[in-house]
């Protein structure tokens, strides 16, 4: 997955990508001190200065080396690769969340809470909200124990694996 493999079967990315949230080292959203790092670079009024770049790319590897499946810092290395013209690590990137996206649509057609689409982070979810092109509040409200938005003229479904309690949550779009 780190390379970009797309010869993993199905199943494989789905054991990788389910999986993952299950391992003792398992750390979601936590880490703020180098995403703090990224902003003051990006922030910085040298932010397209190479040397800039670089440690922009370098506190988000040492992100994804922990949490390889954060869509926000996947997009945000690909967005500094392009500024460096490092076209075959963008290509691996793009392979990553495509085999991210391939075994989430496998997971059911999230037409209703049964066939909900199974993601392990809430990004993702994001990720796939924009890229179904659905619109979504940023504040749910909680009705029979589920987190509703904004519907569509089609709702559409996911399921959440909550790292923490390694249980599952129905959002509804």
């Amino acid at each position: 997955y780190r390379k970009g493999d797309k010869s993993m079967t199905l199943k494989q990315c789905e054991h990788l990508y389910y999986g993952f949230a299950f391992q003792d080292n398992f750390k979601n959203f936590r880490y703020k001190s180098l995403t703090d790092s990224i902003a003051k670079y990006e922030k910085n009024e040298d932010k397209l200065d190479p040397k800039n770049i670089l440690k922009q790319l370098e506190f988000r590897n040492q992100i994804l080396e922990k949490s390889p499946f954060d869509v926000n810092h996947i997009w945000g290395k690909i967005n500094n690769l392009d500024l460096l013209k490092r076209q075959n690590e963008i290509n691996i990137c793009f392979n990553q969340l495509d085999i991210m996206h391939n075994v989430v649509r496998n997971s059911g057609d999230g037409l209703t809470k049964e066939t909900a689409y199974y993601i392990n982070n809430v990004q993702f979810e994001w990720f796939l909200i924009n890229l179904l092109d659905l619109k979504a509040t940023k504040n749910p409200m909680v009705q029979d124990g589920y987190l509703l938005y904004a519907k569509t003229k089609l709702p559409v479904h996911f399921r959440i694996q909550l790292a923490v309690a390694h249980e599952w949550m129905v959002n509804e779009f």
